[in-house]
């Protein structure tokens, strides 16, 4: 209900007001504009536009890089914005960005596949391909993207100009489903955002895709399917899978550790318990199916010269022990 109480709303443009300054830069913001791109209940994320963004000093790019954040996208509180015109094209502000990411990985230093796929996913972003995705996709895109880019490298040796459907199909019905923890709906979002990613691609004729287009189409939904097959789960998935199914907090270190210590605590009973069953087995294995032997139950009773097969599941269950 409070955005409708706001004077912004996205898509507006917007400028800093004069005398306002950065939270913690320290230097002025006047005449920094830019596009309305998210609001929140505190303010908004406001995507600077191509003549702020080259107007920005090599220290404050610097600043930035180190502190490993991009001044590509600002949050402001409303109050200190105003609403003001369009400055630049799009385009331009896609080309100024750029130029601006090419000094941010000097000093990130990422590998340069890496930083090819974060422009074409950041180009992606800001294409009608993406927004005319449903919201829960958007919100996933980030992280769908960053791991088929992962996988893709890390499992199959393939750099984005490398992408085929060979590895492609592996990445999406082995590597994604079974090594990455999350819930349902993720899995479901994973083959949407590829297939308007790679539409995106084939259209900036970025990469020729239409072949995977089609691969994603054959296997959306076999991605879901795959995901909640628990048999084929990694040992780090099948952990975190259970902690969360047990109502634990996975990000939190504290509950992490806990839940930890009390798996550890719960193997080694097991482990005891098997340990106890084989020695009672191996003793067991000893004694004649119609030996006459006596047994102490629990409660006290004894049983003398009975047969062992009578009395064998009772001893192996631990509700009665061997006696002299």
């Amino acid at each position: 209900m409070f955005f409708t109480k706001n004077k912004f709303k996205v898509g507006d443009f917007v400028k800093v007001k004069k005398g306002v300054k950065h939270p913690y830069l320290k230097i002025e913001l006047d005449n920094w504009q830019g596009k309305v791109v998210e609001l929140d209940r505190k303010g908004v994320y406001m995507e600077l536009d191509a003549t702020t963004l080259n107007k920005l000093g090599n220290n404050t790019i610097t600043l930035y890089g180190e502190d490993e954040q991009s001044p590509d996208v600002i949050f402001m509180e409303r109050k200190k914005l105003e609403l003001s015109k369009q400055r630049n094209s799009p385009e331009e502000v896609e080309k100024a960005q750029d130029k601006l990411f090419e000094t941010l990985e000097l000093i990130w230093k990422n590998p340069s596949h890496i930083a090819l796929s974060e422009k074409w996913v950041r180009h992606f972003q800001r294409s009608d391909y993406y927004f005319e995705m449903e919201q829960i996709d958007k919100n996933h895109s980030d992280f769908i993207l960053s791991t088929y880019t992962q996988y893709m490298y890390n499992y199959e040796r393939k750099k984005p100009k490398d992408w085929n459907v060979r590895a492609s199909r592996e990445v999406l019905l082995n590597w994604a489903p079974n090594k990455i923890t999350a819930e349902h709906d993720l899995f479901v979002s994973y083959g949407k955002v590829l297939l308007k990613f790679f539409q995106f691609l084939e259209a900036r004729e970025y990469l020729k895709t239409r072949r995977l287009q089609e691969l994603l189409e054959e296997v959306g939904q076999k991605i879901v399917v795959n995901s909640q097959k628990s048999s084929n789960w990694g040992t780090a998935k099948s952990f975190l899978m259970k902690a969360q199914r047990k109502g634990v907090n996975t990000e939190n270190q504290k509950e992490m550790a806990k839940f930890m210590r009390k798996e550890q605590e719960n193997a080694l009973d097991k482990m005891f318990e098997e340990q106890e069953i084989n020695e009672k087995n191996n003793l067991f294995n000893k004694i004649g199916r119609n030996e006459l032997i006596s047994v102490k139950y629990k409660s006290g009773r004894i049983i003398e010269n009975i047969k062992f097969k009578r009395v064998k599941q009772d001893l192996l269950n631990g509700d009665c022990k061997l006696v002299d």
